[in-house]
């Protein structure tokens, strides 16, 4: 493969995202979703990952941990998540969302879903299952590289 398709690739991959979150944007203030973006971003982070803790999401998102801190704390005062102590490392605080971040999150799934199924409505199921495992592939290798480095 040659670096131009390579560059291609990563570069409509971009173009994609930015297309998803556009649309993600465009639904919030729709819906007059109570969330910012950054918000919405930390929130389905922590539905996808259960346990997490502020350390895994700074380095996830590589946004600067004041930032995250605020965010969590906005999300916090607004009671979509939890804190609890880490049982084998008290210092370690890990990340929850509470009920009602689950009702938020399960409703953002389904309109984030809807809108990953508007985009890609002309590609038959087996092709979406393809892209899809070319692309956990290509994350694999990505993660790899980076262990390396």
């Amino acid at each position: 493969m040659t670096t131009d398709t390579s560059l291609h690739i990563f570069d409509t991959l971009h173009d994609l995202l930015h297309l998803f979150r556009r649309e993600i944007r465009q639904d919030l203030e729709a819906n007059q979703e109570v969330l910012t973006f950054g918000e919405l971003r930390v929130l389905v982070f922590i539905g996808r990952t259960p346990n997490c803790t502020q350390k895994t999401l700074v380095a996830h998102s590589r946004t600067d941990k004041a930032q995250i801190a605020r965010t969590l704390a906005q999300l916090k005062n607004k009671g979509l998540i939890t804190r609890s102590r880490k049982p084998e490392d008290r210092r370690v605080h890990l990340l929850h969302l509470s009920d009602e971040g689950q009702v938020i999150f399960a409703r953002l799934n389904q309109r984030r879903a809807s809108i990953a199924q508007r985009l890609l409505a002309d590609y038959p199921a087996e092709q979406q299952t393809l892209l899809l495992q070319l692309l956990q592939q290509a994350r694999q290798q990505a993660y790899d590289c980076e262990r390396e480095r």
